[in-house]
C-alpha cells in the first residue's frame, strides 16, 4: 500500500510505473480528482501506453454532494469514454463490486476505471449470487412493454421501480449495465425490439443512443432519461436541455426530472 497524499496526477505516474514493471496497479480517490485532475495523465500513460492501471473512483455522481459541487463526479464517464482503451465498470452494489474487482485483478484486460456511486444505506440489487461476466449485460425481468436500463447504485432504485409497475399491469425488462465500455454488444438487439426505452443515468443513455443509431437510424423509439432532482436543476435550465435535444434532431430523447 502506497500513500502518495494530495497528489493524484504524480499517483497516476507512479502507478504506470509500476503497473510496467509488471505489478497489479489499483489506484483509488475521489472521483472528480481522479478523472479530471489527472486526466492528462491517464489519457497518455493508460490510455496510450496501454499500462494495466486499474482505477477505482469513489463518490461518482452525487454521492458526496454533502461536500458541495467541489465533489460532484457528474463527468467521470464522459472523460473516460473519450480515452481510447480503458474499460469502465459501475456495479450495481457491494457484492457486484467484489466481483469486478476480483476479475480486474484475475485477468490482464488493459487499464480500467470502476465508479463507485453508492452511499451509506444504500440498498442492494442482487437478493442472490450470481455469475459475473465481464461486459455482459444482467437482465431482471423480462417484461415486453418498456425497457429500463440502469448501472449504479440507482440500478437498485430501478428495481423497485420494475416491480412497482408490474403490478399496474405493465411489464418491464430491467437490463443493469455494469460495464459501460466495451459495452455488451448484444444490448442493441435489446433496443431494436423497444420502442420505449428508460436510462436512469444522462451519459448511460446518450452511450446508448449513439450505440443504437450508429448501427441503425430508427425514429420510432423514444428514449426518456431520467434526471434527479438533486441535480439543483431549476425549470428554465429543464426547458433549456429539452430544447437543446430539439435542437440536435433527438426530438423523441426526452429527460424526466423527479
Amino acid at each position: 500500500y502506497l500513500s502518495v497524499g494530495i497528489s493524484e496526477q504524480n499517483m497516476i505516474g507512479i502507478a504506470a510505473g509500476l503497473a510496467y514493471e509488471g505489478y497489479k496497479v489499483f489506484v483509488t480517490s475521489f472521483a472528480p480528482f481522479l478523472s479530471m485532475r489527472a486526466s492528462e495523465h491517464i489519457r497518455m500513460n493508460l490510455g496510450y501506453m496501454q499500462h494495466p492501471v486499474n482505477l477505482v473512483a469513489l463518490g461518482s455522481g452525487l454521492a458526496m454532494g454533502y461536500l458541495g459541487n467541489s465533489h460532484f463526479g457528474l463527468e467521470d464517464i464522459s472523460y473516460m469514454r473519450s480515452i481510447p482503451n480503458i474499460n469502465i465498470s459501475c456495479p450495481a452494489d457491494c457484492s457486484e463490486l467484489a466481483k469486478i474487482l476480483l476479475d480486474y485483478s484475475q485477468h490482464n484486460r488493459g487499464p480500467s476505471y470502476t465508479r463507485l456511486t453508492g452511499v451509506p444505506g444504500s440498498i442492494s440489487f442482487y437478493e442472490d449470487d450470481y455469475n459475473y461476466e465481464f461486459s455482459k449485460k444482467v437482465i431482471v425481468g423480462d417484461g415486453n412493454d418498456i425497457l429500463i436500463i440502469s448501472h449504479g447504485a440507482v440500478a437498485a432504485q430501478c428495481k423497485l421501480a420494475h416491480n412497482i409497475i408490474k403490478e399496474s399491469g405493465i411489464e418491464s425488462k430491467l437490463v443493469n449495465v455494469h460495464t459501460i465500455k466495451p459495452l455488451d454488444p448484444t444490448l442493441i438487439d435489446e433496443l431494436k425490439n423497444y420502442n420505449k426505452i428508460v436510462t436512469s443515468r444522462s451519459t448511460l443513455g446518450s452511450t446508448h443512443q449513439e450505440s443504437y443509431r450508429f448501427c441503425q437510424r430508427d425514429s420510432s423509439h423514444s428514449f426518456v432519461t431520467i434526471l434527479s432532482k438533486t441535480e439543483n436543476l431549476s425549470l428554465s435550465q429543464q426547458d433549456r436541455i429539452q430544447e437543446h435535444l430539439g435542437s440536435i434532431g433527438t426530438e423523441r430523447c426526452h429527460c424526466l426530472f423527479i
